[in-house]
């Protein structure tokens, strides 16, 4: 049985930057451009099942538009599928498939979130708590942070599909 999505320390097992550089005061443009290359190199760093997993959970720190650059098939996060429903009268083989496949969408749904729960956590701990705080959600700051991210494709070659 494979182990629980959430259970795993991703920091340690598969980022590349289990510590970010961290951010003192006013964030620049040279901090946040740092701080979204290790993201990306973190959650690139992680596998996935999902459209061949050659991207890792890069979709997770990419705009849509800039994931389309590097792929032509787009990253969709997993969404929670709910309780499993499996109707009366349902042949065995049939329900136990059903149960199968249900298991896997809650596993990669939960890998999927504890990936991204991981990053989230690594950026709280990076960010000097006081003036940043009310910084990071100005309308200025995600401005800015959008700019940044919107349209970089650095050191990322589009995949072979």
């Amino acid at each position: 049985m494979a182990s629980n999505p959430r259970s795993v320390n991703h920091r340690e097992t598969h980022f590349e930057f289990p510590t970010l550089t961290p951010i003192r005061g006013e964030p620049t443009a040279d901090n946040l451009i740092i701080l979204r290359d290790q993201l990306k190199a973190n959650t690139r760093s992680v596998p996935i099942n999902l459209i061949g997993g050659a991207l890792g959970h890069f979709g997770l720190v990419l705009t849509p538009t800039s994931y389309a650059l590097i792929s032509n098939v787009p990253f969709v996060r997993p969404t929670h599928t709910g309780p499993l429903n499996i109707p009366h009268g349902t042949s065995r083989h049939k329900a136990t498939n059903m149960r199968d496949q249900h298991m896997e969408r809650l596993r990669v749904f939960t890998g999927v979130n504890a990936v991204d729960q991981a990053s989230i956590q690594q950026i709280v701990q990076t960010i000097e708590p006081n003036p940043i705080q009310s910084t990071f959600l100005s309308p200025k700051f995600l401005n800015f942070w959008y700019l940044i991210t919107a349209n970089d494709t650095r050191n990322v070659t589009r995949s072979k599909r």
